[in-house]
């Protein structure tokens, strides 16, 4: 049975699963954090920091909204970029994406569902 309650810092219990706070993959399968029907990320991004590879995925929608700073998300028709909190930008399956931090920021990123293995790193469209 699933705990009824849960408590903690994004930052500290995500640092574990490459920032990601929610999904399938979280290996206590009695946690809350664990399940398959999205993914959370909380991502605190230092200035000048990248995606090292471009992604796509299958399945996956994505979300990525800005808390605080300047982020840009690349997308092989158009960048996006993030400058007031509560900016964001969703994308769908099959859309070939990367980022950069332009300055110190923090993003949330949801996806939907919790699919690990969907997300791959593809060489630039």
């Amino acid at each position: 049975m699933k705990n009824k309650i849960e408590h903690g810092n994004a930052s500290i219990d995500s640092k574990d699963y490459r920032q990601w706070l929610i999904g399938k993959f979280i290996t206590d399968k009695k946690s809350l954090r664990c399940t398959e029907d999205l993914e959370i990320k909380w991502a605190d991004c230092r200035a000048g920091e990248t995606r090292k590879a471009w992604a796509s995925s299958k399945v996956i929608h994505s979300i990525c909204i800005l808390i605080s700073g300047k982020f840009e998300m690349i997308f092989s028709e158009k960048n996006y970029i993030l400058s007031e909190p509560g900016d964001y930008v969703i994308w769908g399956p099959g859309v070939s994406h990367n980022w950069k931090s332009i300055t110190d920021s923090i993003i949330i990123t949801v996806r939907w569902p919790s699919e690990p293995e969907d997300s791959v790193d593809i060489i630039k469209p």
